[in-house]
C-alpha cells in the first residue's frame, strides 16, 4: 500500500470537517475519523483470520490463494511466496508463490539454503522476521543468491512468518513489498495470527507431503522446460530468448540504481564462405567451438550466449570501458589461438556500456553499430562504441 493509500482516512476526515470548528475540535474528529477506520481495518482482518480458519481444511492453495485476496486490500504487499523446509530442515523448497503484477517473485520449486539467507534466518521457531531495507542486506550479504533475486525483483522489505504445529518448524510465510520499511508491529500480529491458521491446513492435510513432493518434481522439470527453453541446441550457451531475459534483468538493476552494465558482441568472420566451401556441418562445428572457446573464457557471473546466427553476446556487470576492451580482446584472442576444424576462424567484436545511452535498445544498436564498425576496419579486432554527446 502506497503512502497516499494510508494517508485516505485522514483526508476523508478531514473534508468532512466544517470551517466553524476551532483547531482542537478539527484536530478531535479527524483522529476520531481516524480510530473509526483502524477499527474498521482490524474487524476486516478479524473476519478474514476466521474464515481462512473455516477454509483451512481446504486445499493448501485455495487457502493462500485466499489469503492473498482477502488481505491485500488491508495489509501493504506486494507478493506472498510458501516454502516448505527441506534438506533436513537446512533450506527451503518454495511450494507457491504469487505477486500483484501476475509475475511470480519466487518461482516454484526454487530451493533456498537458510544460512546465510537473510530471509529465512528467524531466531526461533516462532518468531517473525522482518527486514525493513533488503538492498542494505544484500550488500552486507553480497553471495546471498536468493537475497539478490529478490532484490533484482524489486522487493525492498519483507516479513517472514514461520509456519509451525506443535512446536515443529514447517516452513515459511515470505511476504515482499516494493517499499522499505513497509511493515509494522499492526502488520507482524496479523501475519503471526494468519500464519497460525495456514500452519493448521500444512499440517491437518496431506499439503505439506504432497506439496513437498510437488515442489521437488516441479523444481526438476522446471530447470529442465527452462533450461530447454533458453538453451541453443547447437553451441548449448544461452539462446535468444535466454539473453532477452538476462538484458531486462541487467536494464532493472540500471533503473533501480544497481551498477550498470556492458556488452559484448561477437560475429564469426567470413562465416557464409564457411558454410558454403565446407558445408553446414563444419559451420556447426565452428559455431560450437567458438562458444565454447569464449564462454570458457568468461567469469562465472558473466551472460553468455548465441544471439543469432554467427553473432554471440556477452553481458558484463561492469562499465568500465578498459575493462572491457579487455575481456573483448581475451574472447578474440581466444578464438583464434588454434584453428577449428582445421580452419583459421576470426571474430569481430563491438563494445557497449549501459552508461552511455538512455535506453536498453539503445545499448543494443550502439553495440551492433561498434560491431560493424570493427568489420568494416579490417575485421578480427575489437571496436568500442562512441559517447553519446
Amino acid at each position: 500500500m502506497s503512502l497516499s493509500e494510508e494517508q485516505r482516512p485522514a483526508d476523508r476526515a478531514e473534508s468532512a470537517l466544517t470551517d466553524d470548528l476551532d483547531p482542537i475540535d478539527q484536530l478531535g474528529s479527524t483522529l476520531a475519523a481516524i480510530s473509526s477506520d483502524v477499527a474498521r481495518r482490524e474487524e476486516a482482518l478479524d473476519r478474514l483470520v476466521q474464515q481462512i480458519a473455516v477454509e483451512r481444511n481446504q486445499l493448501l492453495d485455495a487457502v493462500l490463494n485466499r489469503v492473498f485476496d482477502g488481505f491485500s486490500g488491508l495489509i501493504p504487499f506486494d507478493s506472498i511466496t510458501c516454502a516448505f523446509l527441506a534438506d533436513h530442515g537446512a533450506a527451503t523448497i518454495a511450494y507457491w508463490s504469487r505477486s500483484r503484477d501476475g509475475r511470480l517473485t519466487v518461482p516454484e520449486g526454487t530451493n533456498c539454503s537458510i544460512p546465510g539467507s537473510g530471509c529465512f534466518e528467524v531466531a526461533s521457531p516462532g518468531e517473525p522476521l522482518v527486514v525493513d531495507r533488503l538492498a542494505t542486506l544484500l550488500a552486507a550479504r553480497p553471495r546471498a543468491t536468493f537475497l539478490r533475486h529478490l532484490v533484482d525483483e524489486g522487493a525492498r522489505s519483507s516479513l517472514t512468518c514461520p509456519l509451525v504445529a506443535d512446536g515443529a518448524l514447517l516452513g515459511f510465510l515470505l511476504f515482499t513489498s516494493s517499499s522499505e520499511a513497509t511493515f509494522e508491529a499492526r502488520h507482524v500480529a496479523a501475519f503471526q495470527r494468519l500464519a497460525a491458521q495456514v500452519s493448521i491446513v500444512v499440517q491437518k492435510t496431506r499439503s505439506y507431503g504432497v506439496g513437498l513432493t510437488q515442489a521437488r518434481r516441479l523444481l526438476a522439470e522446471k530447470r529442465r522446460l527452462q533450461q530447454a527453453a533458453t538453451t541453443d541446441p547447437l553451441t548449448g550457451v544461452l539462446n535468444r530468448r535466454g539473453l532477452d531475459h538476462a538484458l531486462a534483468r541487467a536494464w532493472r538493476r540500471v533503473t533501480q540504481g544497481h551498477g550498470g552494465f556492458g556488452l559484448i558482441m561477437c560475429d564469426v568472420d567470413r562465416f557464409k564462405q564457411v558454410n558454403d566451401s565446407h558445408g553446414h556441418l563444419t559451420g556447426d562445428r565452428v559455431l560450437g567451438e567458438v562458444a565454447r572457446r569464449m564462454a570458457d573464457a568468461l567469469r562465472a557471473n558473466d551472460v553468455f550466449g548465441r544471439y543469432g546466427g554467427e553473432e554471440f553476446l556477452a553481458i558484463v556487470e561492469t562499465t568500465d570501458e578498459a575493462r572491457l576492451m579487455e575481456v573483448a580482446e581475451r574472447l578474440r584472442a581466444r578464438v583464434n589461438a588454434t584453428p577449428v576444424a582445421g580452419l583459421d576462424v576470426t571474430v569481430s567484436v563491438g563494445i557497449a556500456t549501459s552508461s552511455q545511452q538512455p535506453t536498453l535498445s539503445a545499448v543494443a544498436l550502439a553495440v551492433d553499430r561498434a560491431l560493424y564498425a570493427a568489420k568494416a576496419r579490417g575485421r578480427n579486432r575489437c571496436e568500442l562504441a562512441p559517447r553519446e554527446h
